[in-house]
Formats: C-alpha cells, structure tokens, sequence
C-alpha cells in the first residue's frame, strides 16, 4: 500500500480544500466583491480534477487493500498478571498537580516506582515531587517535550526489573492512573499500547482537544498512520502509553528528537520495527494549571501538524 493510498488521501484533502477555498472566492468575485473570478474558476475547475483524479487512486489502492496486507501468522501472549508498572511523568511548571498526580500513581496497586523526569521547571516541581513520594525525580536540562520523553524513558528503561513494564504519561493530571489496568491487558497481546483521547464518553468537555482545529486535525493525522502501517488509530498526540521493556530496548536506538511531534514518531517507527502496537482508549480530564504544549497554542498546533504529516510521508 503504503505510500499509494497515502498520497492519494493527502492529494484528496489538498485539492478538495483548494476547490472549498477557490469555490468561495469566485463567488464573491461574480458577486463583484472582488477581482480575478476567471483565474478563481479556473483554479476550481483544475482542483475538483484532481480531487476525482485522487479518489479514483485510492479507491483502486481501496480494492486491493486487503491483498496486499501481510497478514501476522501469530500473535504475543505474554503473561502480563503478575507484572508492575514503572511509571514516567513529564513534569514542567507542573507546581499545581505534581504532587496529587504523583500520590495517585504511587496509591495504584500495579505501580512499583515512580520517575519524574523535570524538564527546567522554574517553580517547585521537582520538590513537590520529591514530597510526594516520587522514587526517583531526575533534571533534563535540554528543553522540550521531545527531550522529556526520551529521558523519562531511558529511566524507566534502566531502572525496570524482570517483572514490570513502562508506562508513559504526563503530571498535569489529565491522565488517570486507574487506566493501567487497561494497558497490561493489552500488553498480553501487544508490545506497546497507546491511549486514545478520542471517545466522548470518557473525556471531559472542556479539555486541550475541545477546539475542533485539534480533535479533527489530530484524527486525521492518525487516520495517515493507519492508512500508511495498518495501525488503527484515533488519536496521534496521546503521551499515555504503556510498552514491554523489550520493545523499548529494540525502539529506543530509532527514537530521533522530533519536537511536539515526538508522540506520533514514536508510533510509527515502533511500526517499522515490527512491534505490535494497538490503541485503547482511556479517560481524559482538563489539566491542572496552564498547557505548556501545542494544545494551549494554535499556532503552535499548526506547525506541529504539518510537521506529523510531513514526518509520516517522508518515513
């Protein structure tokens, strides 16, 4: 498939929005509200070719879908009942929350140790985190979510034993640590898990994907994902996640810094090391304090979509 089906939904969106965009502007220049109607229907008319031309590309690609699949002649059962978690937090300015999130995954029956990984807090994080019973609070001093994740991840790596697995998640309280549960389930027939944030019933209302410019933007960098590894998922942007110390060891050497974009990049190239990924979905409040990330900036959001996207095609 891969890249066939990806470029033909990528040239689909493309030209359909170029055709949404050319189609108002020439409207408004028959309407005499401005100039160059015929350069704005000449545009439309070449942009809905190209958009027939796409949908043609991906229904044949569609056709052959299934043929064209490898499908896995087996599956990973691991035993996963008797094994614990070693929990990562994210911490930046996380003064307000550190300490709640960090008691309440310490609390959880499947935690064994809690690392926090704080990335230049300029408040109180790290000794709050201390306070609360955190195992092991270490500075990344390299800025950026990117640096975060890799650090906290070669902790957990290096401080795991034979009988626990990894979890990632952040310390602004957005995450819930009964979740765990549902990821060592799944660890019994996967390498890693990862969270979803996409089902309603379980996320709060007022969350860093309320805005539609994130929830369908982030479901259509993963439906790229999906299309380009045959991965089903809903949701590129969720740091919660869970995987085998196994799989990390083998991840880790391919892991890049790739800036807000980590999360996705994660995903894909634990898919090209053939690690078996799937995504659960799990519970999503509002964060405590202010976002530090692409959810409280639009801008910001903007140019780390276009950089997933550019990420999944060039892999």
């Amino acid at each position: 498939m891969g890249n066939l089906m990806l470029a033909s939904v990528a040239g689909l969106f493309f030209s359909g929005l170029f055709y949404l965009v050319s189609l108002f502007l020439f409207i408004l220049s028959r309407l005499n509200f401005i100039g160059l109607g015929k350069l704005f229907g000449y545009v439309m008319n070449l942009s809905f070719y190209f958009a027939i031309a796409f949908a043609v590309l991906f229904v044949l690609d569609l056709v052959t879908y299934g043929k064209k699949k490898a499908r896995r002649e087996h599956y990973i059962l691991n035993n996963t009942r008797k094994k614990k978690f070693v929990v990562g937090l994210l911490a930046y300015n996380e003064e307000p929350s550190i300490a709640q999130v960090v008691t309440e995954f310490k609390s959880h029956p499947l935690v064994s140790k809690v690392i926090v990984v704080d990335n230049n807090s300029k408040d109180k994080t790290s000794e709050l985190a201390t306070k609360a019973g955190a195992d092991i609070v270490v500075l990344e001093t390299r800025p950026g979510y990117d640096s975060a994740c890799l650090r906290v991840l070669k902790e957990c790596l290096e401080h795991c034993g034979t009988n626990e697995v990894i979890a990632l998640c952040e310390a602004d309280g957005t995450f819930s640590s009964l979740d765990l549960d549902k990821f060592l389930a799944y660890l019994a027939n996967s390498d890693m898990a990862v969270g979803s944030r996409m089902c309603p019933e379980i996320v709060d209302k007022k969350t860093q994907l309320e805005p539609a410019f994130y929830s369908y933007g982030n479901y259509f960098i993963a439906k790229l994902i999906h299309l380009k590894y045959y991965l089903r998922l809903t949701d590129v942007g969720c740091t919660y996640r869970a995987i085998t110390p196994e799989a990390l060891r083998k991840l880790l050497p391919y892991l890049k810094y790739r800036g807000h974009a980590f999360s996705p990049h994660m995903i894909t190239e634990a898919a090209k090391q053939g690690l078996i990924v799937v995504e659960i979905p799990v519970t999503f409040k509002k964060r405590i304090g202010i976002s530090k990330g692409a959810g409280g900036n639009y801008w910001l959001g903007w140019k780390t979509g276009w950089k997933m996207i550019f990420d999944i095609i060039k892999a």
